[in-house]
């Protein structure tokens, strides 16, 4: 059983926020919750559908342990705070193929948008496998057979594998529902991005966003899931 499990592992990376710190403008591109986003030129700042502009909350640049979806070396996440609770017309994201530094700059941001302390992010390579409330899905799917497990039993293999299933901001790899599984079909996460102290980020009570990628990258679909 535990061989079969270990055929659900999935590479993931454990975005680990850093204490609020002074932005460098002119630095390095780099990941981070918060602060100023860097952006290309013809970028237009986004706004909701209402008027309302929107609030940067992370970037994270393509490295050795951040792998993105393929041709993208960035992803830049803006979110409508007004109506987080519904994720109604509440989300931007930017999938950039070209960061090279001539043709971007970091960008102003609208003055009535509250700027977030800037937190840089420390990239951990983790694997991941679902959580318990899914395990049964993906393994159904995998295998076309029942999944013959406990809970106890399949935590038990989690921590052989050295897979952690807590709540935690990251990139990539299986979601971890706090109310319940709702992926849409035929996509993978993205992003997950949990409520972030240092940053000042709290959605609703201390819920999470799931970001979800088509598997032909030409939707991201987004689920807010709190307490």
């Amino acid at each position: 059983m535990k061989e079969k499990v270990k055929g659900l592992l999935k590479k993931s990376t454990l975005l680990e926020v850093k204490e609020p710190e002074s932005q460098c403008i002119n630095g390095p591109i780099e990941s981070y919750f918060g602060g100023v986003p860097y952006m290309g030129e013809s970028f237009e700042w986004p706004y909701s559908e209402d008027g309302d502009p929107l609030v940067f909350v992370l970037q994270v640049v393509k490295t050795e342990e951040n792998v993105l979806p393929k041709g993208a070396e960035l992803i830049q996440f803006f979110l409508n705070t007004k109506s987080i609770s519904s994720m109604r017309n509440s989300v931007c994201i930017y999938l950039s193929t070209d960061i090279s530094k001539s043709e971007w700059y970091y960008q102003e941001v609208p003055k009535e948008v509250k700027i977030h302390p800037f937190c840089p992010i420390q990239s951990h390579p983790i694997l991941s496998l679902p959580d318990w409330e899914t395990i049964h899905r993906y393994y159904e799917a995998q295998y076309d057979e029942t999944l013959e497990l406990d809970k106890e039993e399949y935590d038990s293999i989690c921590r052989d594998l050295g897979v952690t299933t807590k709540m935690a901001s990251q990139l990539g790899g299986y979601p971890q529902w706090l109310q319940g599984d709702e992926a849409p079909e035929n996509t993978d996460l993205l992003l997950q991005i949990d409520s972030e102290e240092y940053p000042e980020f709290h959605w609703v009570d201390m819920g999470l966003i799931y970001l979800f990628l088509d598997h032909d990258q030409e939707h991201i679909h987004s689920r807010l899931q709190f307490m």
